[in-house]
């Protein structure tokens, strides 16, 4: 993202709408003068002047503005406080006709200029690739025309620049200009109470008629929408990873930091040592400006106080807006880190930036660094020329609680993820995403200016732009899943830049997972009104303590002081007291918090008058009689409608796995080893190599023949349009049926194979959800449960994929349960090329009950943000899920199931949770109904035998305090013999999933 030059220039709050003209004025009549000079005679029917050029006179265009704004500079106006400059683009439209819009932008975005860096549009030519594409939409379309309007302000400047002209609850705006690159942490200051017809403009509409919005990360949606409305479109997502150079010993070994605690032992140990042997002592961690160090601390801190997901905030407590950082224990911990980061002589990239970034002139710089802090999207300027690998998330194992410091556990920490080294260990992340840049419009634009404002989004969206600018600009990364995974967008990236090798391609696919974008407990920045004061002092106030001028306690006071002027300074701005908390509870997706006094005081009025009035008061009284006895009736009729729904359900339930919803389809086991690949529905039904059973009757008298015998093949798909690109998963399949083959003296012309390619249709979407629906039931009634998951590389992604990623995915978990549930663990197994290995050689243990634990894995609808408000798949698998409880229930004494039973109810409201999450496309998130109390209706609706099994069973349970939740975490399963991290959203695989079904 660019950096911005500080301006000498304060821009007053109030009166926003006549400071802006005033300050406008010393630039809009020298430009007049400008454009009238560049005018072409004739060129507007209106009288209007067209500025003409190309990109290649923007050089020129500025030395006229500097000449300009250097004479209103004699006159005592201030000249950074703004500048303007009419559309240097050729003339492709007539003036007369074409709608204006007019787009102010940071001047230092993409543009050349930057201290920090030294960059020049003559030395890094990549930072006017935005407005050469902009210019490109000028001239490419007669429609519209994108007038720039440039300013230079500082980061706080600029916030005043957007609320002075878009208007907050205190200001109307100016309405100068029609779009904006807006700041996510701006986005709620001017939308909350704004003027009807001011602010943002709410795209939720428009976004509807793009097909690339569903494609934005989720997190990334999340922080552009403010109370469940998108009010930008995203063109830059910062995150910040810590790179490790990858001769050091721990790296060849594979002891890779994972905690904050083990990267600061790891930087004091090299810093000052000599890492690449030329002789002088060299660094324990570098970084690449001022603002990488205010972003590494806001990191740090984050993985310490945020930890019960992203809706409980990491500076503020959202309950009761109590500050989090204010804790001295924390302190110290932080800021003895801190010191061992940044007191050390680490030097920062200033005046090697460039060099840095581009991988150029000063190729060995990375080498003198056993660690470096950077830009995670600028991965390939990192690595393609210095051996430096990005490390994954960085976290604690501690985090603080009204009790201090302490270790995290299970239920304190349900996001975390075990250590790789220890597995008594959890190490919570909180990867914390960073102030970016977004296109916003006017809510003040007309629709036909509107229009042209996001057709050049779409402009700026399609896959030609779109790859250049995140690939080629320095400025603006990636935030899209395509920007990643694409392999056509990569084919056209590394084409235009061949100097960016392979070695590129080998860690680019880390992003999609270490830049936390879809992590539960992502850190989303500091979303209020005047985010950046807070931001400031907490930073000085760690300065501070770095350099020993402060201490911690001290610290503690001087931002708890700071933050609450800062508090009590807006809230009275704005006039309410709970401004600040409501802005940044609605920020996280949460709902305001209501003033109750009203309520409480018109309550005691009320009271009053009744006690003052007796026959008024007994009117009252009667009235409120007559109120409660109707709502007694109408209570208890709800409660008959309940348990009717309730009723149905359960017998919904019993249904779904008595049942198909689709036809069953069966592979030949001879006919499938000849295929030499895995072949698709269509093509194996129009071969008639396909034997169909329309109903679960005919599966069952067809599956009792004594020479009929069928493998179910369940598997994770290693390529979005494909199952397996690189038959690798075929070959296994293959050797898995011989082995079945041999066990069960059956010759292959007598198996049967069920795989998801063939047996469920492809290009029918709707028999295709049909069949999805049925999974449950097709893998209950095999003879043999076959998971086929070797160790591979997904096609798309580039992420490694196996048997611990197939534990992950919901619908692999759902048939493994799905199995287990009716056949046991005696014909489950896990295919490899030693043979086959029983998932489950000791039963279901508690270890192996993570592995059913169907609601708690990942699901693609859930990751997309279920689109247009689709259903989660959580909710298609409810019922099945409760059918099987049923049939458990219904079995439990029988030698079989009995085991199942006993094991069950050890995790009973794990398995089959009440609620669940749903997260919208939006990113704001509601909790919905999952099974509610229909379990325990189950048990209710059970005999009475079983009834009293039931009650014993939970008392045993709660005598012993037991349950899945407080089981220590194991790192290794050997009851089904894989490694199998705990379930938390954290340990899940982003884009291991194949296809939008999730089969």
């Amino acid at each position: 993202m660019g950096h911005h030059r500080h301006s000498t220039a304060m821009i007053s709050r109030a009166p926003h709408s006549r400071q802006r003209h005033m300050r406008l004025s010393t630039v809009w009549v020298p430009l007049a003068l400008l454009v009238i000079a560049q005018a072409v005679p004739g060129g507007s029917g209106s009288g209007t002047a067209s500025f003409r050029g190309t990109l290649a006179d923007l050089g020129e265009c500025m030395v006229e503005l500097e000449e300009c704004r250097g004479h209103h500079q004699h006159q005592g106006n201030s000249p950074e406080q703004g500048r303007r400059l009419s559309d240097c683009g050729d003339d492709g439209a007539d003036d007369a006709t074409a709608t204006t819009v007019r787009f102010l932008v940071p001047d230092d975005l993409c543009m050349g200029g930057d201290p920090d860096f030294g960059y020049t549009p003559e030395t890094f030519s990549y930072k006017t690739n935005l407005y050469e594409y902009i210019t490109k939409f000028n001239n490419n379309q007669t429609d519209y025309k994108v007038e720039l309007a440039f300013t230079q302000p500082d980061r706080s400047q600029w916030t005043e620049e957007v609320k002075t002209d878009l208007g907050t609850a205190v200001s109307e705006g100016a309405g100068l200009y029609d779009a904006f690159f807006v700041q996510e942490c701006d986005i709620p200051t001017v939308v909350e109470g704004v003027t009807e017809g001011q602010g943002l403009r709410d795209l939720s509409d428009d976004i509807r008629q793009v097909d690339w919005w569903t494609d934005v990360f989720r997190k990334i949606r999340s922080l552009v929408s403010y109370r469940g409305k998108p009010r930008a479109i995203p063109f830059d997502a910062d995150f910040f990873s810590v790179f490790m150079l990858e001769s050091l010993d721990e790296f060849q070994s594979g002891d890779v930091p994972e905690t904050w605690e083990n990267l600061t032992a790891l930087v004091n140990k090299y810093n000052g040592t000599d890492l690449n042997g030329d002789g002088e002592p060299d660094f324990g961690i570098c970084y690449p400006t001022s603002s990488a160090r205010q972003k590494f601390k806001q990191q740090l801190l984050a993985s310490y106080t945020q930890y019960n997901g992203e809706k409980s905030g990491w500076l503020f407590d959202p309950d009761d807006f109590s500050i989090k950082i204010q804790n001295v224990e924390l302190l110290d911990k932080v800021v003895y880190m801190l010191k061992s980061f940044f007191t050390a002589p680490a030097p920062t990239a200033s005046g090697v930036g460039n060099r840095v970034f581009k991988g150029g002139a000063d190729a060995n710089y990375l080498s003198r660094c056993a660690f470096f802090v950077g830009h995670t999207s600028k991965v390939m300027y990192y690595t393609t020329n210095h051996s430096m690998w990005p490390l994954d998330l960085l976290g604690s194992s501690e985090v603080l609680t009204d009790d201090g410091l302490v270790p995290c556990t299970n239920l304190l920490c349900p996001y975390a993820r075990e250590s790789a080294h220890d597995s008594s260990v959890l190490v919570n992340e909180a990867p914390a995403i960073y102030d970016q840049w977004n296109f916003g419009v006017s809510a003040m634009a007309s629709e036909a200016v509107a229009k042209g404002a996001l057709k050049l989004a779409n402009f700026l969206q399609s896959d030609e732009v779109g790859w250049d600018l995140m690939y080629t600009s320095i400025c603006l990364d990636p935030w899209r899943y395509t920007y990643i995974s694409s392999d056509e967008g990569q084919a056209n990236f590394f084409e235009r830049k061949p100097e960016i090798t392979g070695a590129f391609m080998d860690q680019k696919v880390k992003l999609s997972t270490e830049m936390g974008l879809d992590h539960d407990n992502a850190a989303f920045p500091l979303r209020i009104s005047e985010s950046t004061s807070y931001l400031a002092e907490l930073d000085s106030h760690l300065e501070e303590c770095i350099a020993g001028t402060m201490t911690t306690t001290q610290a503690a006071a001087a931002i708890r002081s700071s933050f609450d002027e800062i508090t009590d300074q807006q809230d009275g701005v704005y006039g309410d007291k709970r401004w600040q908390h409501n802005m940044y509870r609605q920020s996280l997706g949460l709902a305001a918090i209501t003033d109750t006094s009203a309520v409480t005081l018109s309550f005691f009025w009320i009271l009053g008058v009744y006690v003052l009035s007796g026959a008024l008061g007994a009117l009252i009284l009667s009235y409120c009689a007559l109120r409660v006895y109707r709502f007694v009736e109408s209570a208890h009729k709800l409660k008959q409608e309940r348990q009717e729904q309730i009723a149905n359900q359960i017998s919904e339930a019993r249904h779904s796995i008595e049942d198909f919803s689709s036809q069953f389809c069966l592979v030949k086991a001879s006919d499938f080893r000849s295929f030499g690949c895995f072949k698709s529905h269509e093509e194996l039904r129009n071969l008639g190599l396909l034997l169909f059973c329309d109903n679960i009757k005919e599966a069952n008298l067809f599956l009792s023949l004594e020479d009929t015998y069928c493998v179910f093949f369940s598997h994770q798909w290693l390529g979005w349009s494909a199952p397996d690109p690189s038959n690798v998963q075929y070959a296994l399949s293959i050797k898995a049926l011989l082995d079945i083959s041999k066990r069960e003296t059956k010759k292959l012309e007598q198996i049967y194979v069920w795989y998801d390619y063939a047996s469920i249709p492809q290009k029918a979407p709707m028999l295709q959800k049909l069949a999805i629906i049925s999974l449950p039931s097709f893998a209950s009634i095999v003879d043999s449960f076959v998971v086929i998951a070797p160790d591979a590389t997904h096609a798309n992604t580039g992420i490694s994929c196996g048997q611990d990623t197939y534990l992950t995915r919901a619908w692999c978990r759902a048939e493994i349960m799905s199995h287990w549930s009716r056949r046991g663990t005696t014909n489950m197994f896990w295919a490899t090329a030693d043979g086959l290995e029983l998932m489950a050689p000791d039963g279901p243990t508690k270890d192996f009950l993570k592995a059913v634990d169907v609601f708690g894995g990942e699901l693609t609808c859930c990751r997309l943000g279920h689109p247009n408000g689709s259903r989660c798949d959580k909710e298609e698998l409810m019922l099945p899920m409760l059918g099987l409880y049923q049939d458990i229930l219904s079995k439990a004494d029988t030698t079989t199931v009995k085991p199942i039973f006993d094991a069950i109810f050890d995790v009973v409201d794990d398995i089959y949770p009440r609620t669940f999450e749903y997260v919208d496309e939006h990113g704001v998130t509601s909790t919905k109904p999952l099974f509610g109390d229909l379990i325990q209706a189950v048990n209710e609706a059970t005999p009475m035998a079983m009834q009293r099994r039931v009650a014993r069973r939970r008392s045993t349970l709660h005598r012993m305090g037991s349950s899945l939740a407080e089981a220590p975490p194991s790192a290794e399963l050997p009851s089904i013999g894989v490694p199998l991290k705990r379930l938390a959203a954290s340990d899940l695989v982003h884009g291991s999933e194949t296809k939008e079904t999730d089969i």
